[in-house]
């Protein structure tokens, strides 16, 4: 092992002290709750000590395994030192939101590093009631869009009085991908999960239901820095592992994750209450197995199926190649665009020098999205200091006041989490998938208005303006 990081965390570890915890009315005695003697060993755990997650909607507030967990987190709450609720949360507090070399948001980072945070969660968590079968359950915005119930209730340690949902339930607009169909569809990572954050940006997952969860809940949830102080975190992330999961088995053959060098430029450093450093770079998480736990059910929920209309536009594209063609505004050209609650029209900027150009301004767009994907990506996007949903809509025929999300022309939704001030000013890059929205356009694809609109998270248009270098269509 090497030695730890962060010596002001390591130099500070002291013991968890003995505590009582109470399951089903009975009481136990839990002296020096201890790990493992190799918290490494416990996160390669062999397949047969892999702990199964389960969707939180189907199970009970009485459930033993949700007693358990509720007795677990109230002992880490109950611990306001080293290996406490707080110390836990202050990991995500450091590497999300700030903006720095340490971000591992807007990027590949953000699937690997989340994985490895939450099995170190889970393992405090099994230690603080001494019972290595404590799995983390998921909250299902798919098929089940409410805060959970066993995360709800008062007296509940699940539960965070911070929290106001802007909603009874999840909505089109706070998943951003209109289902799960379509967020696992694309076979590249880069477009689920993310890529190099400098050229491609966050992926489909993290712009999407990530973002629209924690802004949805509000609280400290709604917030990068505070948000690991809501137990719903560990669900709501929970979730977004597993749908990793479903990604990679979703193809015919299975699919891969990223082979550059970039992929496992960073460790990921996190330290057990024992003192061990568990580090992990982006390749040796991919099996969930090797970190102690897997999922109770992979399987794609249903969706319509998209059929594209016409015959395939002739496109010379191979495999695993793209066409990207700007967007251009009605502002001035090579200034950066402000986007505002009145909206911002886009249109295409088609080459005047090849073949393309002529098949792009004739044929219709849906014809276009036979076997291939379309997206808009926003290119350096300033991060405001408060929640921001983006939403993208392809030929509305109404009003920005009447638009809303069971339009056809609503093609997809980019939910910004507040920096809390830490990263304001910073600029990413985001990608909203069109294809399925494209599908419904008879228009060419040349003279298709692309409406972007941001809204605050009360869902009303945004007053001020963030401002943006550039937009562009992606044909791949």
């Amino acid at each position: 092992m090497g030695e730890c990081s962060d010596s002001r965390r390591l130099n500070t570890i002291s013991a968890i002290t003995t505590r009582r915890r109470f399951v089903g009315g009975a009481t136990a005695s839990v002296a020096s709750v201890p790990f493992l003697s190799s918290f490494l060993e416990v996160l390669a755990a062999a397949p047969a000590n892999a702990v199964v997650r389960k969707a939180a909607h189907k199970l009970k507030v009485h459930d033993t395994e949700v007693q358990l967990l509720r007795d677990a987190v109230k002992i880490l709450k109950e611990n306001d030192g080293i290996g406490g609720w707080s110390f836990l949360a202050t990991y995500h507090k450091d590497f999300c939101g700030v903006m720095s070399s340490k971000e591992i948001h807007f990027g590949w980072y953000f699937l690997p590093w989340h994985r490895v945070y939450l099995a170190v969660m889970e393992r405090h968590l099994q230690a603080a009631v001494s019972e290595p079968s404590l799995a983390i359950p998921y909250w299902d915005w798919y098929a089940s869009p409410a805060i959970p119930e066993i995360f709800m209730g008062s007296d509940n340690p699940l539960n965070d009085g911070s929290r106001r949902p802007s909603g009874p339930e999840m909505g089109p607009f706070d998943l951003g991908v209109l289902t799960e169909a379509d967020l696992v569809d694309d076979e590249d990572f880069k477009v689920f999960g993310g890529g190099d954050p400098e050229r491609e940006g966050g992926g489909a997952i993290e712009f999407g239901p990530h973002g629209g969860g924690h802004v949805f809940v509000g609280g400290n949830l709604g917030a990068f820095a505070t948000a690991a102080l809501d137990p719903l975190f560990m669900a709501h992330h929970g979730n977004i592992d597993r749908l990793w999961e479903v990604w990679r088995n979703a193809g015919t053959t299975p699919r891969a994750e990223p082979v550059d060098e970039g992929w496992d430029a960073r460790p990921y450093v996190f330290i057990g209450a024992d003192g061990t450093e568990i580090k992990r770079i982006s390749s040796e998480t991919i099996s969930t197995v090797g970190l102690g736990y897997q999922y109770d059910d992979l399987k794609v929920k249903p969706a319509e199926v998209v059929v594209a209309g016409g015959a395939e536009i002739g496109v010379p594209l191979g495999a695993g190649e793209e066409l990207s063609l700007e967007l251009t505004s009605s502002g001035p050209a090579g200034q950066p665009i402000n986007l505002s609650g009145a909206g911002v029209l886009f249109k295409l900027t088609l080459p005047a020098d090849d073949g393309i150009a002529s098949v792009l301004s004739s044929a219709p767009t849906s014809s276009l999205t036979k076997g291939r994907k379309l997206k808009v990506r926003i290119r350096e996007l300033e991060v405001p200091d408060d929640a921001v949903q983006i939403r993208v809509y392809l030929d509305p025929k109404k009003p920005i006041a009447d638009l809303h999300s069971d339009e056809a022309s609503f093609a997809g939704s980019i939910n910004l989490v507040p920096m809390n001030g830490s990263g304001t000013g910073a600029r990413i890059i985001a990608n909203v998938d069109i294809t399925r929205a494209a599908d419904g356009v008879d228009l060419p694809i040349s003279e298709m208005p692309v409406l972007i609109v941001p809204y605050t998270r009360d869902g009303k248009p945004r007053g001020g303006s963030m401002s943006i270098v550039g937009v562009q269509l992606i044909i791949k």
